[in-house]
C-alpha cells in the first residue's frame, strides 16, 4: 500500500504543478488518503482501490486547460493512455510496462446532460472524461 500512496502523491503534485487540480475533483476512496493527511484523527487502515478518479465538472467549458496538458503530464510519469469500453471509447491511463514501479489506473470522468451525451474529449486538458 505504502507503495501506491507514494505514486498517489507523486501523481497529485503533478497534477498541481500543472494547475489542473484547479479544475477537477477528486473522487472516490482516495479521498480519504487525503484527509487523513490533513486530520490525522481519521483512521488510517483505510482501503483504497488501485485506480484515482477524478470528475471534471463543466467538462465542455472552453477555459479548462492545464499547462502542460493532463495526458503530457500523466505521460511524464509513465502513464500510457488506453481505450475504454465504447464505442464510442473512453480513455483510461495505465502504467507503461516500461515504468514496472506504477501501480495505479487513473480516470476522469464528467456527468452527462445536455452538453455531453458520450465520452467527451477535453481539448485543453486532452483527456477523454466518460460517464
Amino acid at each position: 500500500m505504502l507503495d501506491n500512496v507514494n505514486e498517489f502523491d507523486i501523481v497529485i503534485d503533478e497534477l498541481h504543478k500543472s494547475d489542473a487540480l484547479k479544475q477537477i475533483i477528486l473522487i472516490g476512496s482516495w479521498t480519504l488518503h487525503v484527509y487523513q493527511s490533513k486530520y490525522s484523527e481519521i483512521e488510517s487502515d483505510s482501503l483504497t482501490t488501485s485506480d484515482i478518479d477524478f470528475s471534471i465538472q463543466r467538462a465542455f467549458a472552453e477555459e479548462k486547460i492545464s499547462l502542460p496538458s493532463i495526458k503530457d503530464s500523466l505521460r511524464k510519469l509513465g502513464y500510457k493512455s488506453y481505450p475504454k469500453g465504447g464505442p464510442p471509447e473512453g480513455q483510461i491511463f495505465k502504467p507503461d510496462i516500461s515504468h514496472g514501479e506504477n501501480k495505479l489506473s487513473i480516470e476522469f470522468l464528467c456527468t452527462s446532460g445536455r452538453w455531453i451525451k458520450q465520452p467527451y474529449l477535453v481539448k485543453g486538458f486532452s483527456v477523454i472524461a466518460t460517464h
